[in-house]
């Protein structure tokens, strides 16, 4: 009988253990849970921090456009100084104005917007009314005296000498003194161009 009770008592506290070691076991069980819902909050951290990076990423991309659109203005500044016209067909030559089938010229006002009066003798002041655009420098501006007549708005180059030695400038058709440059103060009656002073 004592044996008895004594199996029933440990038979009793063995299973108290047991219950114990097993609630044991499910309280462990949950620590992953724990630990699965802070490793949660740092990928959310991780992936906030990516959004911010990938940001940073668009507002670099947005400076370099801004930058490309600054380069892209400042050639646009290079390219607004005056021009050089040009003939539509470069290598025109003729001893008169009638063997091309062109009329006769002075300067560029003698011609339609789409040519540009030019010597097509190459030398022999044959100037004549040829397919072409003109050039934008100003009465005034300073020209070559190879091809200024296609540097020159008005197709008129002339060189001349000065004090400082032979210069060739833009001229420009005129009907009085008022419309001409410093460099030419003068408006020639005869030809109807701006002149410069009289040598001394």
């Amino acid at each position: 009988m004592l044996k008895r009770l004594l199996l029933s008592a440990l038979l009793v506290s063995g299973l108290s253990l047991t219950t114990m070691a097993c609630s044991g076991d499910s309280d462990d069980d949950n620590t992953p849970v724990v630990d699965a819902g802070n490793d949660t909050g740092n990928v959310e951290e991780d992936t906030g921090d990516v959004e911010e990076d990938a940001g940073d990423v668009e507002e670099d991309a947005s400076d370099v456009e801004e930058d490309a659109s600054d380069v892209e203005e400042d050639a646009g500044d290079v390219n607004e100084g005056p021009q050089t016209g040009e003939l539509e067909n470069p290598e025109i030559t003729a001893a008169s104005c009638e063997e091309i089938e062109a009329t006769t010229c002075f300067s560029n006002g003698d011609c339609t917007e789409s040519e540009v009066c030019f010597d097509v003798s190459r030398g022999d002041g044959v100037a004549c009314c040829v397919p072409g655009t003109p050039g934008t420098f100003e009465p005034g501006d300073d020209c070559s005296s190879e091809n200024g007549q296609l540097e020159c708005a008005s197709g008129l180059c002339l060189q001349f000498d000065t004090a400082e030695g032979e210069i060739s400038v833009c001229s420009a058709d005129c009907t009085e003194d008022a419309e001409c440059p410093e460099v030419l103060p003068h408006c020639n009656a005869f030809f109807g161009v701006c002149s410069p002073p009289p040598a001394e």
